[in-house]
């Protein structure tokens, strides 16, 4: 068999500006400002159910463009793509740019769909919300969904086997490369266990999640268009809309709305894109080249990622605060003193007769 080479799988006149030199800086950014996001939302304060499946968003998504920085900067920004693949590399290359960003993928939509139907039930539920969704069983629902984003993509971590080959250099021909060729395993020749793990690969990473997340979605957006009509048109109590926490809430399904509207946008071409392929390939990413359109694609859900962040960092008051009390090191303030607060709740409940006022500074 002849020894593999990048060209079979990515053109290098997009692959190399693209994946040399536009995906390691922006895997930084968004390194240091996911990174960021998930310190502000791991503080005590900040802990929720919705905050939960953002750090699992972000965490996620961090993972799905880091991983395959590496491969990309060794081959794509240091010009070894034009050599035969290493023997050294054919594994982790494969795992690390077709498998690993798929799971993590798969994990950040699946996030992403909870998310947008814990905060659909929270919006049509709100008196039943606090028992039904809680930190529990949102980590439960988590862990859940990295498991099945291991279990679809487990088998194909080993669908190849790697066999050492020397060639002659394709940079110097009068070298010879260690260079490797790649051979499906046996049970991948099976054309029903390959039909049946391809389409599982369809449904769960791309089909599924992209049509379960527009119901959330749309429920959303129907609700909040619902309560503005009901805020223009009340006269009689206007104060009970003015309330600050119901304004609060009402951001807070807005910019889940927001977030999950940019993830729906963005996984229509990447659905379309990865069921056509697979289905064209029977799940040999190795049969044909997955063209420039891939590229670009991949391109534009990573540009994606630090936007989630933006969203909720301008449209959440409290996470603006957090956000910025971590880069000054600012003490919390929402965190309250033990002792103090005993003994003023006590010094309070023995005063109110004698005339002090519950806002009182000195009370």
């Amino acid at each position: 068999m002849d020894p593999k080479h990048l060209n079979i799988m990515f053109s290098p006149k997009y692959a190399v500006p693209v994946f040399g030199y536009v995906i390691p800086p922006l895997a930084l950014v968004i390194l240091l400002m996911n990174g960021a996001m998930v310190w502000t939302l791991c503080k005590r304060n900040m802990r929720s159910p919705v905050n939960s499946l953002l750090i699992s968003i972000a965490i996620s998504d961090t993972l799905a463009i880091c991983l395959p920085t590496a491969p990309f900067i060794y081959f794509y920004t240091m010009g070894h793509y034009k050599e035969y693949i290493p023997f050294t590399w054919c594994r982790v290359f494969f795992n690390l740019v077709h498998v690993l960003p798929l799971f993590c993928n798969m994990a950040s939509l699946w996030s992403t769909v909870a998310l947008a139907g814990f905060r659909c039930y929270s919006v049509w539920r709100p008196l039943h919300v606090k028992a039904t969704i809680t930190n529990f069983r949102t980590n439960i629902c988590i862990v859940l969904i990295y498991i099945l984003a291991f279990v679809v993509y487990c088998p194909v971590m080993f669908e190849y086997t790697y066999t050492l080959v020397t060639t002659p250099s394709k940079m110097d021909g009068n070298a010879t490369t260690r260079a490797c060729t790649m051979k499906r395993n046996e049970s991948y020749n099976n054309e029903h266990f390959t039909s049946i793990h391809t389409w599982v690969q369809i449904v769960f990473t791309s089909l599924l999640p992209w049509l379960l997340i527009a119901f959330p979605d749309f429920g959303l957006l129907w609700k909040l268009k619902k309560a503005d009509a009901e805020i223009n048109g009340a006269t009689e109590k206007p104060m009970l809309f003015r309330n600050k926490q119901v304004s609060r809430r009402r951001m807070m399904t807005w910019m889940i709305f927001l977030v999950v509207s940019m993830v729906w946008m963005v996984e229509i071409p990447f659905a379309v894109s990865f069921a056509k392929y697979m289905a064209n390939s029977n799940g040999d990413v190795m049969s044909n080249r997955l063209g420039n359109q891939v590229i670009f694609i991949c391109l534009l859900k990573y540009v994606t990622y630090p936007a989630i962040l933006v969203i909720y960092c301008f449209m959440s008051e409290k996470f603006r605060k957090e956000f910025i009390a971590v880069f000054i090191c600012k003490k919390d303030a929402n965190v309250p003193k033990a002792t103090p607060n005993v003994s003023r709740r006590r010094t309070t409940s023995n005063t109110q007769s004698s005339g002090y006022s519950k806002n009182d500074p000195s009370a």
